[in-house]
């Protein structure tokens, strides 16, 4: 269970940083593309990981 909490809150941080560099940067600067990208795979993360609970 403490997995799945470590795996949602770095979810959580990653969307955080890259919500605050959306708003410093213009959008096609490579540190915003790779800061969405970090984010969508920690939470895709979080997803598959709830589909398996076991």
């Amino acid at each position: 269970m403490s997995d799945n909490i470590k795996k949602i809150t770095d979810a959580l941080n990653m969307m955080n940083v890259a919500m605050t560099q959306i708003r410093l940067y213009p959008p096609t600067s490579p540190m915003i593309v790779n800061s969405m990208n970090r984010a969508y795979q920690a939470i895709y993360i979080c997803i598959d990981a709830g589909k398996n609970p076991w």
